[in-house]
């Protein structure tokens, strides 16, 4: 299942830690000039231009600011189990009053101020929201239909979460109230954001297959396929991971340098990345190089679910 992930919800900031990695030997938004281990950092605030096309055909209505006032970043795509080396849950300011749709998978708020004009329908693995006639959008659960929202981390399960957008008629009256329903899905995805260990943008798969790296804070958790291949040194402050000489990222604990994730107990957690020249390798190693750098996704998402871990 393939799908395309949302890039126009203005109400949120994704930052994305990008490395050389593209998929294709290219690299994402980095000069290869630069040389190999140079650290990368988020190229966060960026606004995205336009919206992506869902699977199902639908265009995603733009973004309206929320009450945070943030822009969305635009999302590179990356090799492995996520669409980028990897994603970071913003930590949102909710401001907005809702009423609460409850469902197996996830509590949905929507914005009081509709309460009296949607009509909202419930399914197994989806939430409908109708005005009067009008169909504006569902929320759909481990679907294959719609535009990625993003991935719920669970701790034993992960569940995707997508929109499927409906064209609003062009002769209604008071078409664009119309539209700010829709466009209201921000407030759905900044509740999601709060309440939830919630990857924003991009389908995870959940690596069950894991060893454990015991550190000065907290044990993390690194695909299973690597262990004995990837080189771990571990010191008081940081974890750093890498292949035959070459850096693939640290895990840093109480650092001023990498990109601050959130805090484990009073102890703050940072990830550095670095570049990988696709020059120095051919296309096979480098794509392995960029699998076992990408794979601290799965690092992440075992933080996510401790309990002690506070996201940023």
């Amino acid at each position: 299942m393939k799908k395309k992930a949302i890039t126009v919800l203005s109400a949120l900031i994704i930052l994305v830690f990008t490395a050389a990695c593209g998929g294709n030997g290219g690299g994402t938004g980095v000069d290869s000039s630069a040389g190999a281990d140079t650290p990368q950092n988020a190229p966060a605030g960026q606004t995205a231009s336009s919206a992506q096309t869902a699977s199902s055909g639908q265009t995603a209505s733009s973004g309206q600011t929320a009450s945070s006032g943030q822009t969305a970043a635009s999302v590179p795509s990356g090799t492995g189990k996520t669409n980028s080396v990897f994603n970071v849950p913003p930590a949102t300011s909710v401001e907005v009053s809702t009423f609460v749709v409850s469902t197996e998978h996830a509590d949905i708020h929507y914005p009081e101020k509709w309460s009296g004009e949607v009509t909202i329908t419930k399914g197994k693995d989806s939430v409908s929201f109708h005005a009067g006639k009008v169909h504006l959008f569902d929320i759909v659960f481990d679907g294959d239909k719609g535009t990625v929202l993003g991935t719920i981390i669970g701790e034993n399960k992960n569940t995707l979460v997508s929109v499927v957008n409906y064209p609003i008629p062009e002769n209604i009256d008071d078409r664009d109230k119309y539209f700010a329903m829709q466009e209201d899905i921000n407030v759905v995805l900044d509740y999601l954001n709060s309440n939830y260990n919630f990857v924003t943008g991009e389908i995870t798969e959940r690596e069950t297959h894991v060893f454990g790296i015991d550190t000065s804070v907290v044990k993390l958790y690194y695909p299973a396929l690597w262990n004995g291949v990837v080189t771990v040194d571990k010191d008081k402050e940081s974890v750093r991971f890498s292949f035959d000489g070459t850096k693939l990222f640290d895990v840093l604990f109480n650092a001023d340098e990498g990109i601050y994730i959130g805090s484990y107990k009073d102890t703050k957690v940072s990830i550095q990345t670095y570049m990988i020249d696709p020059k120095k390798y051919d296309t096979e190693e480098y794509e392995r190089l960029c699998t076992m750098q990408e794979d601290v996704n799965v690092i992440l998402q075992h933080l996510y679910t401790e309990d002690n871990f506070k996201k940023k």
